[in-house]
């Protein structure tokens, strides 16, 4: 069971501190596994109008280390619809998912990132296109709508 806080406000989305907490820890496991979910320690951290002041609905960052980083915080808008805020977690803890297991990887250059021994550019400003094409991201989207689907479904 990996270590899961939760922080922030709702604001007026409705969803709960342990909805999110549940829903961290359930995804997790099926992206991940047990066993390594076991070792992660994720902060979610709810920001009102993150969009508004930062540009995104969401963001994944380690904390620790970034050669196998074991501690992530997420940030998430709160100020999305219920089901959209439950896409962008899945997709934000994809990408715990890769740094986890050492397929996405901060290199020392703040322009360049590593996907699985492949290095790309890493501008500060990239245009969406760019931003659209990313593997990293192109399995992120992927997952996004996979893991909600099963979320919403595990129960049935």
């Amino acid at each position: 069971m990996a270590y899961v806080s939760v922080t922030g406000s709702t604001g007026n989305s409705g969803v709960k501190k342990w909805e999110y907490a549940c829903a961290v820890e359930w995804m997790l496991n099926e992206l991940a596994g047990k066993r390594l979910t076991s070792r992660l320690e994720v902060n979610v951290r709810l920001v009102p109008g993150l969009k508004a002041k930062d540009g995104c609905k969401g963001d994944c960052t380690w904390e620790d280390d970034n050669l196998r980083p074991r501690e992530f915080t997420v940030r998430l808008d709160t100020e999305m619809p219920r089901q959209t805020q439950f896409k962008i977690l899945a997709h934000e803890l994809t990408h715990v998912k890769q740094y986890a297991r050492g397929e996405l990887f901060d290199t020392c250059r703040l322009d360049k990132i590593r996907w699985k021994r492949r290095m790309y550019a890493y501008p500060d400003k990239v245009s969406n296109r760019v931003y659209m094409k990313w593997p990293w991201e192109v399995e992120a989207r992927k997952m996004e709508q996979v893991l909600y689907k099963k979320w919403v479904n595990r129960s049935e």
